[in-house]
This record gives C-alpha cells, sequence and structure tokens, in this order.
C-alpha cells in the first residue's frame, strides 16, 4: 500500500509538472541598444518541426510566448538590414531573453563601414517608412518630388492625399506645415536633408483630430559624440526654362552638445501655359464663349534655413532647440489673352492682356522641447511649445491693351501668429501595456488686408480682414496585449474650439474623436487588423478670409467666412502577409468641403468659392506588392481602386446631385543595383479621373528615370535625371453644369533633364533623427504650407 501511494503520488507530480505552461520573454535590440520595433520572430519546435507561434515585436522591441511546454525549440529573430538571428533552446522554466541584431556590415582597408542597408520602403502594421538618407531618390529631388513617389500618397493640384483621402497633416520634425502653401514649402526643403518619411495611414488620437492621415518628415541629425561633418550638394537642369540650386548641411557633436545647420536655394524658371475656355449664359441658354489663353515665365526662388540645437542634461533627460525659416518668391510675368465671342449677332472681341504676379510667402518657426525618460519600459514626459510666423503676400496686376475699363491691381497681404503649447505623459506599465495622456494648446491670430483698384480711374478699395482661433484639446490613448495574439488600442480626444472670422460668424464648438484599433497576429507571415476612428477637418486659414484673387479679368477665386468644418467616420480593414499589404476603407464625410462655382450674368465674370456640401463618401481598396530580383532590382508598387459618391448642389437649380465615379491610382518605385557603385532609380504614376466638388479632373501620369554613380568611397556621387518623360503631368479640368460650364488646361515646366553633384565630408553621420513631440502640426496644415 505505501509503494501504490509513493508511485501515485510521483505519477501526479510529474503530470502537473508536464501540463506546467511556461512563458517565454524577449527584448530585441541592435549593437547599440537601441529597440528594434517591428523585428519578425518564429518559435518552431525541433522535434516536430511545426511552428508553434510568431509574430513581430512591438513599438519597444519586445516579444512574449506564452503557454509552450518544456522541451526543445528553434527561436528565429530576422529584420531587413540585421543579420538573422537563430537559438537552440531548451526549456524548462519562464525565461527572459536579451537578443542583439548586428547590421548587415561590409570591410573597407581597416575601418568597418557599417553599410546603408535600410531597404527604400518598408511596409508596417500602420505605416509606410520610405528611407530616404543616402539613397539615390535623394539625390537632386526636394520633398515634394519625394512624396510624389511615396505609396499611398497622391500628389496633384487639388492637393495631398493618403489612399485616396483628404485631411493630411505634414509634419517636419515635430511640426506641423500649413496647408495653404504647402507645396511652395516641400519645394523649397532639398531631400538630401531628409533621414525619412513615414506615412501613418491610422494615426493614433495623440495626433490632432484633423489627422485622418499623418505623413511624418524627419530631417538629418546625429547624435554620435566627438564628430563633425556635413555635405555639399549642387545642381542644374534644363526643361523648357532653366533651373538651379544646391544645399549645405553642416553637423558637430561634442559630448552632450549636438548642432546640425541645414540650408538651400534654388533659381529656378517658371512656366504657365493654357487657358480657359468658358460658354456664357443667359439663363440656360449658351449666348457665347470667353476663351483665355495664358503663356507665363518668370522666377521661383525657394529658400530654406534650419538648426537643430539639443543638450543632453543627464542619462534621462534631453532638451531641444530647433527653428526653421523658409521663403519663397515667385515673379510671374507674360501674357493673358482673352477673346468673347457672341453668337446673336455673332461677333467676337480679342483683349491682349499683359499680366504680372508676384507672391511672397514667408515661415519661421521657433519650437523647444523637454524630454525626461522616467524609467527603463518607456516611460516618459514631454513639454513643446512653438511659435510661428506666417506671411503671405501677393500683388497681381492685369493690364488690357485695348479696354481700360477691364484694368485690375489687387494687392493682398496676409499675416498669421501662431502659439502652440503641449504637454505628453506615458506610462507604460509593462512591456506590453502603456496610458498616454496629453494636453495642447493653440492661439492663431490674422490680419489681412486687401487694396483693390480697376477701371480707368483706378478706384480704391481697401478692406481690412482678420480671423482669431483657440483650440484646447485633451487626449487618453491606452495600448494594450489582451493574448499573445490579440493586440487592443483605444484612444479618444476632445477639442474645444472657439473662433471668430471678421465679416463671419463667431462660433464655439466642442467634439469628442475616438479611435479604436485591433490587431490579430494569425501566424509568423500574416497578421490582419480593424480600426474605426472619427476625424474633423477644418477649412484652411485663407479659405475663411474673404479677399478675391484673381486667375484673370473673368474669373477669381473668393475667401468664404461662413465655411464650416467637415466631419469624417472611418472604418477599414487591413491585411499584411509577409511584405504584402491589402487595405479595404469607407469614409463618411459630413458638410464636405469642396468647390462651388457662381456666375454673374451681366458681367460674364466666374467666382470660385469653396463651400460645404451635404456629404462625401469614399471606398477604397489598396494593394502593396513589393519584390526583389536577386541583389540587382528591388520593385514596390502600390495599386489603389477608389469610388466616390458625391452629393453636390447643382449651381442653377440649387438641387442636389449625387455623383459617382471610381477611378485608380498606381505607383511604382523601382531601384536597380548596377555594379562598382552605379545605381538606377525608375518610378511612374498613374491617376484616374476624379470629382472636385462641380468639377472633374483628368487623368494624371509621370514617369521619371535616374542613373546615379558614387565615388571616393561612395563620399560623392553624380547623378543624371529625367522627370516626367511622357509629359503626363499636363493638369486639365472641367465643369459640365450649366451656367458654369467650362474647361481648361495648365502645363508647368515639368519634363526636365538635371545633373546633380553631392559630396560628404567628416565623420560619417549617424542619420537617426530623435521624434520630437507634435506640436502645432494641424495649424500649419490649415495654412496651406
Amino acid at each position: 500500500m505505501n509503494k501504490l501511494i509513493l508511485f501515485s503520488t510521483i505519477f501526479l507530480s510529474t503530470s502537473v509538472m508536464a501540463q506546467q505552461k511556461i512563458t517565454m520573454n524577449g527584448h530585441v535590440a541592435d549593437d547599440k541598444n537601441t529597440a528594434l520595433a517591428y523585428a519578425s520572430y518564429s518559435v518552431e519546435n525541433e522535434e516536430q518541426h511545426t511552428i508553434l507561434k510568431g509574430g513581430i515585436t512591438d513599438a519597444l522591441g519586445n516579444f512574449k510566448v506564452s503557454a509552450i511546454n518544456s522541451g526543445k525549440y528553434v527561436l528565429k529573430i530576422s529584420m531587413i538590414g540585421y543579420q538573422e538571428k537563430i537559438y537552440h533552446l531548451t526549456v524548462d522554466r519562464d525565461s527572459t531573453l536579451q537578443i542583439t541584431l548586428t547590421p548587415t556590415s561590409n570591410q573597407l582597408e581597416t575601418v568597418t563601414i557599417t553599410a546603408n542597408r535600410r531597404q527604400p520602403i518598408v511596409q508596417k502594421s500602420d505605416r509606410v517608412v520610405m528611407n530616404v538618407a543616402n539613397s539615390v531618390l535623394a539625390a537632386g529631388n526636394n520633398v515634394y518630388d519625394l512624396l510624389k513617389m511615396a505609396p499611398a500618397v497622391a500628389v496633384s493640384n487639388e492637393g495631398i492625399e493618403v489612399q485616396g483621402k483628404s485631411g493630411v497633416l505634414i509634419i517636419l520634425n515635430g511640426k506641423k506645415l500649413p496647408n495653404a502653401s504647402i507645396k511652395d514649402l516641400l519645394e523649397s526643403i532639398p531631400a538630401d536633408q531628409i533621414d525619412r518619411i513615414e506615412v501613418i495611414t491610422n494615426p493614433s488620437v495623440k495626433y490632432d483630430a484633423e489627422a485622418n492621415s499623418v505623413i511624418e518628415i524627419y530631417t538629418k541629425n546625429t547624435t554620435s559624440t566627438d564628430s563633425w561633418g556635413g555635405n555639399i550638394t549642387l545642381n542644374a537642369a534644363q526643361g523648357k526654362k532653366f533651373h538651379s540650386g544646391g544645399n549645405l548641411g553642416l553637423y558637430y557633436n561634442k559630448n552632450k552638445f549636438s548642432l546640425n545647420l541645414s540650408g538651400g536655394y534654388s533659381n529656378n524658371g517658371h512656366l504657365e501655359v493654357g487657358g480657359f475656355n468658358r460658354y456664357v449664359y443667359k439663363g440656360k441658354d449658351e449666348i457665347g464663349q470667353v476663351k483665355s489663353d495664358k503663356d507665363l515665365g518668370g522666377k521661383v526662388k525657394p529658400l530654406n534655413l534650419s538648426a537643430q540645437l539639443g543638450y543632453q542634461l543627464n542619462d534621462r533627460q534631453n532638451i531641444d532647440f530647433d527653428f526653421s525659416l523658409m521663403n519663397f518668391d515667385i515673379d510671374i510675368d507674360g501674357t493673358m489673352d482673352t477673346r468673347l465671342k457672341e453668337y446673336q449677332p455673332e461677333s467676337e472681341t480679342f483683349t491682349p492682356i499683359n499680366s504680372k504676379i508676384d507672391i511672397t510667402t514667408k515661415f519661421n518657426s521657433y519650437n523647444l522641447l523637454y524630454n525626461f525618460k522616467l524609467d527603463d519600459l518607456g516611460s516618459t514626459f514631454d513639454l513643446s511649445g512653438n511659435y510661428t510666423a506666417y506671411q503671405n503676400s501677393q500683388s497681381q496686376n492685369f493690364l488690357p491693351q485695348t479696354d481700360p475699363e477691364g484694368k485690375i491691381l489687387n494687392d493682398i497681404k496676409a499675416n498669421y501668429d501662431i502659439w502652440t503649447g503641449m504637454a505628453n505623459y506615458r506610462k507604460a506599465f509593462s512591456k506590453t501595456q502603456s496610458l498616454e495622456l496629453g494636453l495642447k494648446y493653440t492661439n492663431t491670430k490674422n490680419n489681412s488686408h486687401e487694396n483693390n483698384r480697376s477701371g480707368t480711374n483706378m478706384e480704391e478699395e481697401n478692406t481690412v480682414l482678420g480671423y482669431k482661433e483657440n483650440i484646447l484639446a485633451l487626449y487618453a490613448n491606452y495600448n494594450t496585449e489582451l493574448t499573445d495574439f490579440l493586440k487592443l488600442q483605444v484612444g479618444l480626444r476632445g477639442e474645444n474650439t472657439s473662433y471668430q472670422v471678421k465679416e463671419g460668424q463667431d462660433s464655439s464648438y466642442w467634439n469628442l474623436f475616438p479611435k479604436v484599433r485591433l490587431d490579430f497576429t494569425v501566424s509568423p507571415q500574416y497578421s490582419t487588423a480593424l480600426y474605426y476612428s472619427a476625424s474633423i477637418s477644418r477649412p484652411n486659414y485663407d479659405l475663411l478670409v474673404p479677399y478675391t484673387r484673381y486667375f484673370d479679368t473673368y474669373s477669381a477665386q473668393a475667401g468664404n467666412p461662413h465655411l464650416k468644418p467637415e466631419y469624417s467616420n472611418l472604418i477599414g480593414w487591413s491585411h499584411r502577409f509577409k511584405n504584402y499589404s491589402l487595405s479595404l476603407e469607407y469614409e463618411h464625410i459630413k458638410d464636405a468641403i469642396s468647390s462651388q462655382i457662381t456666375y454673374d450674368e451681366d458681367k460674364l465674370f466666374y467666382t470660385n468659392m469653396v463651400t460645404n456640401f451635404s456629404k462625401r463618401e469614399l471606398l477604397g481598396l489598396n494593394l502593396s506588392v513589393p519584390f526583389k530580383i536577386g541583389k540587382f532590382w528591388q520593385s514596390y508598387n502600390t495599386i489603389g481602386v477608389y469610388r466616390q459618391l458625391n452629393n453636390i448642389q447643382d449651381p442653377f437649380t440649387q438641387q442636389t446631385v449625387r455623383r459617382k465615379n471610381t477611378y485608380p491610382n498606381l505607383k511604382t518605385n523601382n531601384i536597380f543595383s548596377l555594379g562598382k557603385d552605379w545605381d538606377m532609380d525608375l518610378s511612374a504614376f498613374y491617376r484616374g479621373d476624379i470629382i472636385s466638388g462641380v468639377n472633374w479632373v483628368d487623368e494624371l501620369s509621370n514617369v521619371s528615370l535616374g542613373i546615379r554613380k558614387q565615388f571616393l568611397a561612395k563620399k560623392g556621387f553624380v547623378k543624371v535625371d529625367v522627370s516626367d518623360i511622357f509629359l503626363g503631368q499636363v493638369q486639365r479640368w472641367g465643369s459640365d453644369f450649366v451656367p458654369v460650364r467650362f474647361t481648361g488646361s495648365s502645363r508647368n515646366d515639368t519634363r526636365r533633364v538635371r545633373l546633380t553633384i553631392g559630396y560628404k565630408f567628416g565623420k560619417t553621420m549617424n542619420s537617426d533623427r530623435k521624434s520630437t513631440t507634435d506640436t502645432n502640426s494641424e495649424e500649419r496644415g490649415r495654412l496651406g504650407l
């Protein structure tokens, strides 16, 4: 009996031990102890050769494998640009592994140089990362050119969209760029100052409520001690006009101090050829046509200067100061000839017009950031403050040679002062659970002046305009790992807005914007996510101020002080298999902001004004297909198909009209390694016809090719490229609605052959940019920069 009891006790104890489940924790970092987010891992039963668990590390480089039995396993850790690690483990108890991945490196003489093996484009669960530093994409381009090549991004005269959606926040080193002159500002920043661009398709509530999508742009920076150096680049291009420019970057680091300076200047020829063909109506009867032809030249001179000063107070505290100055001067002159043709009685009037347009945009931004690392789990506290001064002035002179009554002199000046303060606290309860709390306050003031003189007597009309706005925002964002394969992110942002528009309406409103995301890891190769978000898109500041910008003597753009914000609700379902991704999204927009045109029968004058329509709907399917052929060809391809459903107002009957349209958006980027320090890039995109308010916009395309040769141990390079080879970027648009029926076209100097040379000097730069706190991203977006 005693033997039986002893045997039973041993058997039961062994059974319990055999059934006891074990947890394996891991932390993945590089050789500089920087956590590697989104590294792939898999755990395989060594005897059965079956994969038990796999996935990717979280934002802090952590992973966890739970509920496994004791035994022998194979753990594999891999990440693009790093050597794969394989561990053969005997597991008999809970454990934590510290794993270090080593970058792929080459040997050159007696100096070890870590090669820049970052993939040019990396697909992650909620974003696409475009690594620009030292790539063939950077040479000779500017940031606006890079966005044209970026996956999921569409760039046109209508603005910048991500996966077919508007409401895109563009953030440069944590500071928002204003929407009003965004093209000008991005063109003034050379691409070789950029480290990377992150296109965030599903941003958290940490970002402003305007953020349907976010484009984060990070400039190069260095944090290595006792180093100095820089780079210089010069370029010249020939299209219909001649273009030239250059930029210089310098860095210096000593102990706890770091300084980065960069600047660029260009002198580019301006070309704008095209015109309008407008149909003249009395009621619904077509009585004639007004045809305008433009042939404009001139100069475009962008200038940018920036400085980043950093100081490490101790191992846990840093303070950084950033300064940015951007200046954009456009001097345009040429002819804008107008023909008025009446059907009954048949007649035709021709008016040659001498035109001169001067536009100046100035943008200064000062940003102070304090960062405190509270613990080793990743808890942090950030404080930031920003002041932005934005100025825009336009002078338009239309001088008809045969009609003194048609003379127009129009001067507009707009000044914006934007103050922003933000506090952000992140508490990491564990490696898989964290809470973020934030507070942001923004004060915006605008002073605008318009001076109009017209006719033979040049009667003068002065108008003083203005705008004030205050926004207080609070947000909370919670991340947790519910199981080994299920992650949840829940966020809520509240914003209180009060604004005053001179000659407009005063208003205050409070809104809540929830966001939810659920990620499910099915296997190391496949994961899927469901998400929902609510957002707001406030009108650009310049659209609220009711001054008039003339296109020619028969048409103009006017501001609308009664414009309301639009509200969006978006749901999405995304999939990721290896490096491929597929997403399906539906967006419903209330009070959609879009163009409306009014027509003055007596003056035959068109006025384009942005107004609110009842709603807009967008259904989008996006597919990312990267592939690699050997070591010499990497291709990154995105395919988007979008279905538009717009409810707009008929300009004549004032009744609601439902317009539908389906269009594709295709993009490919290809990089070829030709050997012996030669490489080549080939990029192309195509976007079909779209609907924009009462207007339709014709298709756009672009094909560009560049070849680069590196020399002097890859410190120097020379590149030759040609852009818009087939002249696919001619803008064509129009309207089929009576009485605002028209067609228009415009061509700029997009087809160019360019030569770029560059050289890096000093010690090797580590281009990891410290991520700064988003301070005034929404406000600068609404400036249109």
